[in-house]
């Protein structure tokens, strides 16, 4: 594992407890989400899902939510979340580099800086294997608050 790859064991255990004692609530992102994604019942994949922030108001609404992360820890108290409130969403531990999935979403989202972990190759990479993974037509959704941080060590001139 090189120094690119630090997120594979960084979120457990209180990084895991900071962020989602801190992450904002998605009610302000649904109505925007709602209206890239359309009506409820398409399937949605949430990419880096964490805990299940807009997984889980996402399958609230009706949406067929799959919620893809790499860490086991956040998945675990998504499934928590998501089972207490008796909402089907399914939850998949793998890498968004190597989305498993072709053709099957009608809409995919990537929120909370997850975008810039990954190096250039690694971008690349999250950004075929998730074309791959949507219906033609589908919308994606990035958010990124610290654009600067994911761009700035790679700019050229």
């Amino acid at each position: 594992m090189s120094t690119n790859d630090w997120f594979h064991d960084f979120f457990h255990g209180l990084a895991v407890d900071f962020w989602v004692a801190v992450a904002p609530g998605a009610d302000a992102d649904l109505p925007f989400l709602e209206k890239a994604f359309g009506a409820p019942g398409g399937a949605i994949l949430d990419v880096a899902c964490g805990a299940g922030r807009h997984s889980i108001p996402l399958a609230r609404r009706g949406y067929d939510v799959t919620g893809v992360d790499l860490s086991t820890t956040f998945l675990d108290e998504a499934r928590r979340r998501s089972e207490a409130e008796q909402l089907s969403v399914e939850w998949h531990r793998g890498d968004m580099r190597e989305l498993p999935w072709r053709d099957r979403f009608d809409g995919a989202l990537c929120f909370g800086n997850s975008f810039g972990y990954c190096d250039r190759d690694g971008t690349r990479a999250f950004a075929r294997t998730l074309a791959a993974s949507l219906k033609p037509g589908a919308a994606f959704v990035l958010e990124t608050g610290a654009t600067a941080e994911s761009l700035l060590p790679a700019l050229q001139t």
